[in-house]
């Protein structure tokens, strides 16, 4: 049918190519019309000048600004001139900030979101290696040392995933000095990944990072915004604006050096030169995707984001979320779209209309199986973890929460084992990440070929992982978890020189009962430290 549609059509859709392709001069474009002075700008950074706003010094010094006709001014910040207060007073048209951005629109102000420059949250915890503390779960009753405002949400997010609360902690407001983490003053320092760890590799300080991200809190952050006012007056300036500001940080992921060496000689020295280039390869990762393009926002991403303010008790509802994301207006001119309906209506109404219901018809369904495919893909990334290929955490909690429901209604019985690697550190210490990654790998093989199909086993964190029996006898599981360290125990992973590493692991495996989630994990977790405790390389099993 579309054949013979396409036939039929063919004679009227050129005579209404030759209609459109005629533009009035009353349509035409003058040039003389274009403003001969660029725009001037004033761009608020969240922070000093660094390496963390790359894209805008590229954009700036690159051209780009200037290609859409601005002159943009980048101005740093500090305590006192902070982003969303600078816009929303009128002193900035554009900047870029964190978490404060959303929680701002959530509570009623007009801003709205342009672009989400860093597709994760640099922030995270810091502690010192030889604490061995490296889960959230472990600070409870320590010392930890956080921001104090909205930069918090999603370190408290990641402490509540762990099953604690923030009277489980001993919170102590920041001082942005490292040296309170290195000299033992406080457990955990809030920190960001491109900055505090530098000066611990200098110092040759070992340390742990614990990451929002392996609890599932993935934040979008630095993101680029306005105001409604700047978006009604003007969309295609705001988009021009836009584009300008991704195609700066399109250049500046591959010419990092250059933009490092702008940033030296003309906005700060005060960072050294391979301070910069540490912090390059930090931002570089947070912001570059091997799937979405630079700036991307996912809409339920930000919905989840509002979800943890509301749970954090940052903010009432998502009453004000609708309209966040800038939508970029259509690229066509509606009088000449009126004029061009005008002679369909006249001449070929019927036939044209008609094909184009099939055409769009057809289109709406492919983008209808494209975007599902889409959603499944970004899906299964949010819930997989990216090494092993296994659940992460987030994704295990989730699917716990199922499975343990139907444990209550039909009265059966279900097992939980926690185990991590025994001295996986020593292993990265000797033979370096490369080789510890390779050993989580081969874990990761053995569990997937040793696991049941009615299983659920995730990677909980470093070299931890925890594994679900649903309807399954302490007996039962515990010869599963048996067979499981022998594997480990005779497998080995060779290295490019041949070398062998061997590897094995502990387990700690309870029974579960009707406890909540929080003192189930906490169980789980004491009977893992008990395996540990009786040599390594052991098993010990307990009934909740």
């Amino acid at each position: 049918m579309l054949k013979y549609l396409h036939c039929l059509l063919a004679g009227p859709l050129l005579f209404l190519l030759c209609l459109v392709s005629y533009v009035p001069p009353v349509f035409a474009l003058n040039i003389d019309s274009l403003p001969k002075e660029l725009e001037k700008i004033r761009f608020q950074v969240r922070w000093h000048h660094q390496y963390q706003f790359a894209g805008y010094y590229a954009a700036k010094h690159k051209g780009f600004f200037a290609e859409a006709g601005f002159d943009v001014e980048i101005i740093d910040g500090s305590p006192e001139r902070q982003p969303v207060t600078e816009v929303l007073a009128g002193r900035a048209d554009f900047a870029e900030g964190n978490s404060e951005v959303l929680i701002s629109r959530l509570r009623g102000e007009p801003i709205i979101a342009l672009a989400a420059i860093f597709q994760q949250s640099p922030s995270v915890l810091l502690t010192l290696a030889d604490s061995h503390i490296n889960h959230a779960s472990q600070l409870k009753g320590h010392s930890v040392m956080l921001a104090g405002n909205d930069d918090d949400a999603d370190l408290l997010a990641m402490f509540s995933v762990a099953g604690l609360s923030k009277n489980d902690i001993n919170v102590i407001p920041s001082s942005y000095d490292i040296s309170d983490l290195s000299n033992g003053s406080v457990t955990a320092f809030n920190s960001y990944l491109s900055n505090e760890p530098y000066f611990l590799a200098l110092q040759d300080i070992k340390y742990n990072i614990i990451k929002p991200q392996d609890y599932g809190i993935k934040f979008y952050s630095d993101i680029l915004f306005t105001t409604q006012e700047q978006v009604n007056k003007d969309p295609k300036r705001v988009e021009r604006f836009k584009q300008a500001v991704l195609k700066g940080w399109r250049y500046a992921i591959h010419n990092s050096e250059e933009i490092i060496n702008i940033i030296y000689t003309q906005y700060n020295d005060e960072k050294t030169l391979n301070h910069m280039r540490y912090e390059a390869l930090a931002i570089n990762a947070l912001v570059h995707s091997e799937i979405l393009p630079v700036g991307h926002i996912f809409e339920p991403r930000i919905e989840k984001m509002a979800d943890v303010f509301i749970e954090q008790g940052m903010v009432k509802d998502k009453t004000h979320l609708d309209g966040f994301i800038f939508v970029a207006p259509q690229k066509f001119s509606p009088k000449l779209y009126f004029g061009f309906f005008v002679a369909v209506i006249v001449t070929l109404l019927s036939l044209l209309v008609a094909g184009l219901f099939i055409k769009m018809n057809f289109k709406l369904k492919l983008e209808i199986s494209r975007r599902k495919d889409y959603q499944e893909k970004l899906q299964h990334l949010a819930d997989t973890d990216g090494l092993t290929q296994l659940l992460n955490r987030r994704a295990f909690m989730r699917q716990y929460q199922q499975h343990e429901a139907l444990a209550r209604r039909y009265n059966q019985t279900f097992c939980l084992a926690l185990f991590d690697l025994d001295l996986f550190k020593n292993i990265n210490d000797q033979y370096g990440h490369d080789a510890g990654d390779r050993v989580l790998l081969a874990v990761a093989a053995i569990l997937k070929d040793s696991i049941r199909d009615s299983d659920v086993c995730a990677r909980f964190g470093g070299e931890e992982f925890i594994w679900l029996f649903p309807n399954t006898s302490l007996a039962q599981a515990l010869n599963c978890v048996e067979r499981v360290r022998l594997a480990f125990e005779n497998e080995g992973v060779t290295l490019d020189n041949e070398h062998v590493i061997q590897f094995t692991a502990s387990f700690g495996v309870i029974q579960g009962d009707k406890e909540e989630l929080c003192e189930l994990l906490n169980h789980v977790d004491r009977a893992l430290y008990k395996a540990k405790a009786a040599g390594r390389n052991t098993v010990h099993a307990e009934v909740a």
